[in-house]
Parts: structure tokens; C-alpha cells; sequence
């Protein structure tokens, strides 16, 4: 059989003329015939799944999937199995699969944005009319509809040629297999040479469980039948159902964030300094006519009270206000990617629901991580030169700018402990699967990225910056291990309450 690529379909028909065992077993003697006489024509197997989802791996990645045996494909209950040979694995469920399609193509989709008036030009400060298109080149549902663009970011938008936008569609979509809505973000990833850092990020949240992480899907953007490069779709933080599901009215959601806050953003009505820590803070929600002097005023006393216990670090008082695992895991992902913009803060979001209760998250913006050389900010693009740490081996006693806010708590022994455990839990899969995602993700943008790199050339190459990134990180879960095992109550100052 000479192929350059094999289609399974999962059709509804299917699932009609047999039982359900007998369609597993069909898919499983189909994939791994296939297997077996394509591993020569092809190199890759593409997963296309009913919610929109697209996974892509290399054949010669994985171990039990694609050798010869029919027994090689691991069935569990309803799933089907792929084990990498990092150690990583991969389930499906079969009754979620849509077509399995062995080939080497790679493609991302592409949306293009018509400007309603064509002499109008983006900025950050006033949206302006167009219509979209999202063609799903067969991965993703196609769409089309009209809506408003506008610039976003902060350094992002100010000092890089490639622009990041926010979009607004007229009426809420789920675009490529995500949670309908109406607001998406288009990250430029510039500065990132590896195109992954924002990624990984997510792909870590996701891992620890921490709740309203945003989703990674990738776009050829092009602007009035310009082409604009590879882009990074995601949702839009905010409140919603589909997205910061905190309730209407008795939801808060906010930003610790120095650009937004009074410092930098001093004309705003939405910012306030907090009271006790003095962190920058924007309400994101309640918003706009919601958000009343006598609202923001009641959303800062309350968050003065949660500054109070965390400065007390009374671990039954603290555990009350604050989920103590998002602490945790929020912590976990700053440090592992370097991201110094905690030390701002910058991009750091918190909400609270009718309980009472406040969370770390969402995750955003982490570009300014993994080592970046700040000394060339405006033209750099310069990473993983060495392994600095923002919480060392004691996080309440670190000189890097951090406020006790994130680490007061580490005076408590209690905290510690649980910290210790939840790490020691997490720490042995963590990379190999975060890693396997990665390597799917730039399976399906290389040549995407090839294109953007002759229209946004910054000196680097891709394959050779990726790879470094997986050393820094794999050198960084040993640092940071090192560390946790020294974490130490009695080293912050005391045993605590």
C-alpha cells in the first residue's frame, strides 16, 4: 500500500450497523494494520476530535501506539491508549474521535479581518468595524461573522512591530472547538522565540488543575488580505459563564496589575491601592455602570481582610478566605517559568465568588519569563541563559522584589508541609506530559512559524530555540525541587499559628 496519508472516519453509520465493542475492535485492527504499513509513508498521525480538539504526534514518538502487533494499542474501558516514549501518555475517548488521519501534513488555520471602512487603522484606544472569517482547513469548524478590532497589550504593543489584537464578535461563537464567547485575544508572541512560552504556561495551569485556564489554538492571521503571521487565539479573561464563572452581582474579579492600577492607570475609576500590601489593583468585575464607587469601595475592604489573615498566616483563619491549593499552584507556575512580573505585579488575577472564598487565576502573560535578557528589552529576544529563582529556598525571606502577600504564608508550617506534599505529587509526570503537548503544538505551527519568521525575522531558529527551552525547563524542575526540599517554616522566621 503506497499512500502519502490514511483516513479513518468514525462515522455516525458506523455506530448503527455494529455494536459498540465490535466498532472498538474494527478501530483497533484498522489503526493498527495501518500502523504497520505506514510507518514508512508516514511520519505523523493526526487525531481529529468531535470538539473541535486537534492532537498531531510524531509515529516514531510514541511506543505502544504504531509498532506492528495488533495488541500494541492499549484498550482501557472506552478509551484509546498511546504511550510516548518519554513516558508520557495520551487518551481518547472513541466515542469523542472523529477521523484518525496518518499523513505529514502541517497547517494551522487561518482567519482573515476585513476592515468595514478600509481607510480605518488599528489602535489600542478606539475598536473599529470588520468582518471575520475562520477558515478551519478541515481541523475546526469554519466561520464567519462581523465584529469590532482593537490593539491590546502594554510593552507588547508599544515597543514590537507585530501587533496583538483583542477581537469582539457581534455574536458570541466557540471558535475552533473552544467555549462560545464573544471575546478573544490574538497574541503576536514576538518577543518569544519559541512561540511556546504563553503555551506552556497554560498547559502547566491546566496540569495542576487550576480552574478557568485559557486554551491554546493557533492562527494564520491576515489583516485586509495581508498576511500578519502566526498567531495564538485564546480566550479574553473576564467574567462569563463560559469563562471566569463567578456569579453575577456577588462575583468579583481583579487584577494585580501595576499598568492597570493607580500608579500607572491614575485617571481610571476601576483601580485602587490594596490596604494592607499596597499591590496595585484593578476591578475587572463588576465592570463599567456596575461598578460603583460604593462597589469598588466594599471590593477593597473585603480584599483588606483577606490581606490581614495572609499577613497573620493563620493557616485555619487564612484557609477560610483563600484557597490555599490555587496559592500553591499559582506559585508553582510563576516559579517555574521565571516570571519576574510578579515581582510588579503585573497580570496577576484573583477572583472570589458568594462564598467568600478567593482563588489565584486565571494564568496570563508570561513572555517576560524563562530568563529574559531585560538589558535589550526593545529589540531582544534572548532567553535561558541561566536559572534565577523569585522564591529561592526561602520564599518569605526572598530579596527579589516579591510582596509577602504571595509568600507570607510560608511562615506557617502547615502551608509548608502541604506545599511540600503537593509538589512531591506533582513533580515526576509534570514535564513529560506538559512536554508531549508542546511537541503536538509545534508539530501543527512549523511551517506556519517558517512563514512568520520571513515576515517577522528576529535571528533565531525555531527548532534550536525550542529545544532550548526544554533544557531550561528541564534543568529548572531540578532547581526548583532542590529548593522546595529546604522550604522550612522556622526558616521564614517562625513555626506560625
Amino acid at each position: 500500500m503506497k499512500a502519502n496519508y490514511f483516513t479513518l472516519y468514525l462515522s455516525t453509520h458506523i455506530y448503527r450497523s455494529y455494536s459498540y465493542n465490535y466498532m472498538k475492535h474494527t478501530l483497533l485492527t484498522i489503526a493498527a494494520l495501518a500502523c504497520s504499513v505506514l510507518m514508512s509513508n508516514a511520519e505523523r498521525i493526526h487525531i481529529y476530535r468531535k470538539d473541535g480538539k486537534h492532537n498531531v504526534y510524531r509515529i516514531l514518538q510514541t511506543d505502544t501506539l504504531c509498532k506492528s502487533q495488533l495488541d500494541t494499542i492499549r484498550l482501557q474501558s472506552d478509551s484509546m491508549n498511546m504511550t510516548f516514549n518519554n513516558g508520557a501518555r495520551y487518551a481518547v475517548n472513541i466515542g469523542s474521535i472523529d477521523s484518525l488521519i496518518f499523513n505529514d501534513e502541517s497547517k494551522v488555520a487561518r482567519m482573515d479581518i476585513k476592515f468595514t471602512n478600509a481607510t480605518d487603522t488599528v489602535s489600542r484606544d478606539v475598536a473599529i468595524g470588520c468582518s471575520i472569517a475562520l477558515n478551519g482547513k478541515g481541523m475546526f469548524s469554519n466561520y464567519s461573522g462581523t465584529g469590532t478590532i482593537r490593539g491590546r497589550g502594554n510593552s507588547t504593543w508599544l515597543w514590537y512591530p507585530k501587533k496583538p489584537y483583542k477581537l469582539s464578535l457581534s455574536k458570541g461563537a466557540a471558535l475552533m472547538g473552544m467555549s462560545s464567547s464573544k471575546k478573544w485575544t490574538l497574541l503576536a508572541n514576538y518577543r518569544d522565540p519559541t512561540f511556546m512560552m504563553n503555551a506552556f504556561a497554560l498547559e502547566l495551569g491546566d496540569y495542576l488543575g487550576m480552574k478557568f485556564t485559557n486554551h491554546n489554538r493557533f492562527v494564520e492571521l491576515y489583516v485586509n488580505d495581508t498576511c500578519k503571521g502566526l498567531y495564538q487565539i485564546t480566550e479574553q479573561i473576564k467574567q462569563g459563564k463560559h469563562a471566569v464563572d463567578v456569579s453575577d452581582g456577588k462575583g468579583v474579579l481583579i487584577a494585580l496589575d501595576v499598568d492597570d492600577g493607580p500608579a500607572n492607570s491614575p485617571n481610571a475609576t476601576d483601580n485602587f491601592w490594596s490596604s494592607v500590601y499596597e499591590l496595585p489593583v484593578c476591578v475587572k468585575y463588576p465592570d463599567d455602570e456596575l461598578l460603583t464607587t460604593a462597589k469598588k469601595d466594599s471590593v477593597k475592604k473585603v480584599f483588606a481582610e483577606l490581606e490581614k489573615l495572609v499577613q497573620a498566616h493563620n493557616y485555619a483563619a487564612v484557609s477560610k478566605r483563600l484557597d490555599l491549593n490555587s496559592l500553591i499552584n499559582f506559585l508553582i507556575v510563576q516559579e517555574f517559568t521565571y516570571n519576574v512580573e510578579l515581582e510588579a505585579p503585573r497580570s496577576m488575577y484573583m477572583y472570589t465568588d458568594s462564598d467568600s472564598v478567593w482563588h489565584f487565576g486565571p494564568l496570563w502573560d508570561f513572555d517576560a519569563g524563562f530568563d529574559f535578557d531585560w538589558s535589550n528589552m526593545y529589540t531582544g529576544h534572548d532567553y535561558f541563559a541561566e536559572q534565577k529563582t523569585l522564591l529561592g529556598s526561602s520564599p518569605f525571606n526572598t530579596q527579589t522584589g516579591v510582596s509577602q502577600f504571595f509568600t507570607a504564608m510560608f511562615q506557617n508550617e502547615q502551608f509548608v508541609a502541604q506545599f511540600k506534599a503537593h509538589w512531591d505529587s506533582v513533580k515526576t509526570k509534570l514535564l513529560p506530559m506538559i512536554f508531549t503537548k508542546l511537541d503536538n503544538y509545534k508539530l501543527q505551527i512549523e511551517e506556519a512559524k517558517l512563514n512568520d519568521s520571513e515576515l517577522w525575522p528576529i535571528g533565531k531558529n525555531f527548532d534550536t530555540e525550542y529545544q532550548r527551552l526544554q533544557n531550561w525547563l528541564t534543568a529548572r524542575l531540578s532547581v526548583m525541587d532542590a529548593n522546595i526540599q529546604k522550604y522550612s517554616a522556622t526558616s521564614s522566621g517562625g513555626r506560625g499559628n
